[in-house]
């Protein structure tokens, strides 16, 4: 069961804003691979920056970013269950999907789920070449193993999910907060580049 305010998108609709408590922006370049976040702005912070940078104007991304003054928490919708319209058209209009997660409780880690095992090892050897501390063996909540989680949502049916504790999203960027997060710093060039490798490689 899951503990989100919302269950689906319809209800999260329903409560809230467009425009003023979430956005949702999206590009659709029937690329093999999508970047997404279901997650981003205020969610979970710094998602949705990665996703926009990595994507750039080469691959179709989509992200729904929380802009409340506060509680964005509150527009959390568990990826199993995440069916806002625009991110399963994106999801579905490509092979594969490499989507971005916020995560607590995991001190410098970045954890690589998803049903995409080849694409995964790969993902990971370039995450530890740039310096990461990766762990491809993610807890069962975190796992992205569920089919109908967004990230396995491609023409493929396997994904990969990627997993960034907070520690490490810290030091990606000035602040986690939307003005730190103007400011990012060395590493979040070096997880860029290395997901941006990945992306040219599988």
């Amino acid at each position: 069961m899951s503990n989100d305010r919302y269950n689906n998108f319809s209800e999260l609709k329903n409560n809230e804003t467009e425009g003023i408590d979430y956005i949702i922006r999206y590009q659709n370049k029937m690329t093999k691979w999508a970047v997404l976040t279901p997650h981003g702005g205020g969610i979970e912070p710094g998602t949705s920056e990665l996703v926009k940078a990595i994507a750039n104007d080469n691959y179709s991304y989509y992200s729904l970013e929380g802009t409340k003054r506060k509680n964005n928490g509150d527009l959390h919708i568990t990826s199993e269950f995440f069916d806002e319209i625009h991110g399963i058209e994106i999801a579905e209009s490509a092979e594969n999907i490499l989507a971005f997660h916020g995560c607590a409780k995991y001190p410098s880690k970045i954890l690589v789920g998803g049903l995409d095992i080849k694409n995964r090892a790969l993902l990971t050897a370039l995450l530890q070449q740039a310096g990461f501390n990766v762990d491809n063996n993610p807890p069962p909540e975190l796992s992205g193993s569920k089919p109908n989680n967004i990230c396995n949502r491609g023409k493929t049916g396997i994904g990969i999910q990627l997993e960034l504790d907070v520690t490490v999203r810290k030091k990606l960027f000035k602040g986690l907060d939307r003005k730190g997060r103007i400011e990012k710093m060395p590493a979040f060039y070096d997880l860029v580049k290395a997901v941006k490798e990945f992306l040219k490689k599988s």
